[in-house]
């Protein structure tokens, strides 16, 4: 079972439960699954096929995490970065992931705009989430339903920084994902409708894991 049908089917189990919180932003499972395929859509209208690595540098918020889930949706690979990195630093990211999706927010505009210049693939699409690109992304149709992308597929790039050198893509496959969350949930005793205080980064393995958890046990996600 691919990430975007576990997302699906949670939401069908209890669409009206609390599932993301930001600021004042609030969404249940119903209204956010929504969102997400409304996203969705939108990015595959840009282009972005099953395959294709999105890399976000954003912080913990609403919009990171329904891009997130809208990547799971499409088959992408969701590729997070720490936000406070360089321009330098994120231009590695894009060129060593092949990006075709980028997503940034106004704080890290300036090391964004550097990445993208420094860039030597054949052109990447850019999202400023900041200033209108995600709003234009919800208003967007939406997709029908999750795509039948096989489990085996992988659905994440975690880059770490090691010990040396450049920093180390980490390809994570949907099966992996899921079967980690679930065994997490069992080992830290959390209980079904639980909330989340997501505080750890979503550019980091517990960040992307808080997520999927959350909506495995039908709990809110507070960024």
């Amino acid at each position: 079972m691919n990430l975007g049908v576990v997302f699906f089917r949670h939401m069908l189990r209890e669409p009206e439960a609390p599932a993301i919180v930001d600021g004042e932003t609030r969404r249940n499972f119903g209204d956010w699954y929504d969102d997400v395929r409304a996203v969705a859509g939108g990015l595959k209208r840009r282009g972005l096929k099953p395959g294709d690595h999105f890399v976000a540098v954003l912080s913990n918020r609403y919009e990171t995490a329904t891009l997130y889930w809208a990547c799971q949706m499409l088959g992408l690979i969701f590729t997070p970065f720490n936000w406070r990195a360089s321009g330098g630093e994120i231009a590695y990211v894009l060129d060593d992931a092949n990006a075709v999706g980028f997503a940034f927010e106004d704080r890290s505009r300036e090391a964004a705009g550097v990445a993208v210049g420094l860039y030597s693939g054949p052109g990447v699409i850019t999202f400023n989430i900041d200033d209108g690109d995600f709003d234009a992304l919800l208003a967007s149709g939406a997709v029908d339903s999750p795509s039948d992308v096989d489990e085996r597929e992988i659905c994440l790039m975690l880059y770490t920084s090691g010990t040396t050198g450049q920093p180390k893509g980490v390809p994570r496959t949907h099966r992996a994902e899921r079967l980690a969350a679930t065994h997490c949930v069992a080992q830290l005793y959390y209980r079904h409708g639980e909330s989340t205080l997501g505080v750890m980064p979503m550019f980091h393995t517990m960040g992307i894991r808080s997520i999927l958890m959350s909506t495995v046990l039908n709990g809110a996600l507070v960024c």
